[in-house]
């Protein structure tokens, strides 16, 4: 059998393999943040599940972020303007500085004159790993890495258009790629009258090979649009974002965050580089049981929810949640990273030196938190609006229900195992009718019942005496409770269930005991037994003894001896 070899040109294997540089394209079903934006220019956020090509976000992702990176290396630059249409066109403007119009060795081009090889506009848009992101010399706080984006847009779309305005140069730069980056058109090259600088990519992306019909469905758009809100959220306040030609109002993460989690409340955190700027960032707000969880992260503009940033800050939560819950608890409690996700929503922008993501999809960082450059240290006030939220109140319910019913497997259901309880003596017909427990204080008053058994019979009567120390169960969690001996014994004895909310008719039924006799003396020791049982019995079951109100009862233990002598 002969093998057949390729040798496929970069573009070719752009092509036929994009998932290296551009990720899935096979249609999936996902949930994104969207956004819909009203003629007054107010926004309205929402999560949209749709059915399209990841890959068609990543299109849109590498020419926005090259407008971003541009904003941090240029104080200058003022705006950013986004239009996607559902005919499928998409333009990215800028202002701010631009690409030189000149030869890659820095040659100026003279205006008239043919070209003798290619400008560095055509080789920085059309020519793989040409960029301005090589040397890690130097500091380097956005997205752009390995000199591959902006190429593979150009080659997965039907066409591609470059306006640069250069007030350098004086001149304007035009030029046109088609045919996936098949056909590269000569550019033109005019004089320019304006002064401003302008950088303005136009393209169509190649839907066909997407898998993607035409016009875009209204749900998807609302998802691309998106785009232009994570680049408001992301970014200085001084930089205005436009969407289809209506200035977007949101200016911040904390504006972002209330978007989205509509009604809830927003508090925020931040940590500063050494030079001032902003290194961390992060919004939270608790989350209702019926609302919509979400955890977005953002590094260096790219949108990028997973990962090394996402896992610290998660942990940091985390423990604080411990020990907040440890204290309302009273005892150790485990809280992981889900149990912050599923009770907080998140919202993260970090900027960092030369990030390194698992691909150039940048979905997942995999910088080392010791690499980040900066230690994020919750400040205190952020860590008591933690603690303040209804969330922790729901996460303390969730664990006790989730104790209580770990412990109601745990108690023992049958009667061998409720007969080996040392020195319970069970009713001889318990289970073939209604029978008494007689609860005594020390061996000697249990003497004293069994003596009285043999008046009234053992068939339907049965004793145990308590021996150890009885816990004072109010405040004391379920597992305390249990781990209480005696406790534990009477629950399983009577058959009792922990946490039960309500009881029927057919619970009281099933029963093993239908009363409860409290046998102790009438000193303080015994008081203070019956007083510790009757409040265990209250806290613990009281639905118990709503529903059957005689279900305890007390055997009076004689004070006084009267002995009548002839």
């Amino acid at each position: 059998m002969s093998i057949e070899y390729e040798r496929l040109t970069q573009r070719e294997h752009v092509l036929k393999r994009p998932d290296t540089q551009l990720g899935a394209v096979a249609e999936q079903t996902l949930t994104l943040p969207a956004i819909c934006v009203n003629d007054a220019g107010g926004i309205g956020g929402s999560f949209r599940t749709v059915t399209t090509s990841p890959a068609v976000y990543k299109l849109l992702d590498e020419v926005l972020l090259n407008a971003v990176d541009n904003h941090w290396r240029c104080e200058q630059q003022r705006y950013i303007k986004l239009d996607v249409t559902e005919d499928g066109v998409f333009k990215v403007e800028n202002d701010g500085s631009t690409i030189p119009i000149d030869y890659w060795d820095k040659t100026p081009y003279v205006l008239g004159a043919p070209p003798t090889e290619a400008l560095r506009p055509q080789c920085l848009f059309s020519e793989f790993m040409t960029g301005s992101n090589f040397d890690d010399s130097k500091d380097r706080k956005w997205a752009g890495r390995n000199g591959y984006g902006v190429k593979v847009v150009n080659v997965w779309s039907e066409w591609f258009h470059v306006e640069i305005h250069d007030p350098v140069s004086g001149l304007i730069y035009t030029q046109k790629f088609t045919d996936n980056m098949g056909v590269v058109h000569p550019p033109k090259i005019t004089r320019m009258k304006a002064k401003t600088a302008r950088t303005i990519i136009s393209w169509k992306p190649d839907f066909t090979r997407l898998g993607i019909a035409l016009p875009l469905p209204q749900e998807v758009l609302q998802t691309l649009h998106c785009r232009a809100l994570d680049v408001g959220a992301c970014t200085r306040a001084t930089l205005a974002v436009h969407l289809n030609g209506a200035k977007l109002q949101v200016k911040n993460l904390r504006e972002y965050t209330a978007l989205f989690a509509t009604g809830a409340d927003v508090f925020r955190d931040a940590t500063l580089h050494d030079d001032g700027t902003s290194a961390f960032e992060v919004c939270m707000a608790p989350v209702e049981a019926t609302a919509k969880h979400f955890v977005i992260a953002f590094v260096n503009g790219a949108q990028c929810s997973q990962g090394t940033h996402v896992d610290m800050f998660l942990r940091r939560v985390a423990d604080v949640l411990k020990t907040i819950l440890t204290k309302k608890l009273g005892r150790a409690v485990s809280v992981d990273k889900d149990k912050v996700r599923e009770h907080f929503s998140v919202v993260l922008n970090v900027r960092m030196d030369k990030p390194t993501f698992s691909s150039q999809i940048k979905d997942r960082l995999d910088t080392p938190v010791k690499s980040f450059g900066f230690a994020y240290s919750m400040a205190p006030a952020f860590a008591k609006r933690i603690e303040k939220a209804g969330a922790v109140a729901s996460m303390c319910t969730q664990l006790e229900d989730a104790e209580s019913r770990a412990l109601q497997r745990s108690v023992p259901k049958t009667k061998s195992s409720a007969a080996n309880i040392p020195k319970y003596e069970r009713a001889l017909k318990l289970g073939r009718a209604p029978c008494s427990l007689y609860v005594t204080e020390g061996d000697s008053a249990k003497s004293l019942t069994v003596a009285g058994f043999g008046i009234i019979g053992r068939d339907h009567n049965g004793v145990f005496p308590l021996r150890g120390k009885l816990l004072n169960a109010r405040g004391a969690n379920p597992r305390q409770i249990l781990e209480n001996a005696e406790l534990a014994h009477l629950t399983q004895i009577l058959g009792l269930t922990p946490g039960k909310a309500e009881y029927t008719d057919a619970d009281v039924k099933r029963l093993k005991y239908h009363k409860l006799v409290i046998v102790t003396d009438q000193d303080d020791d015994g008081s203070h037994i019956l007083a510790l049982l009757l409040n265990w019995l209250d806290y613990c079951h009281r639905p118990l003894l709503d529903k059957y109100p005689t279900f305890v009862q007390r055997f009076v233990t004689p004070l006084i001896k009267a002995k009548e002598t002839p």
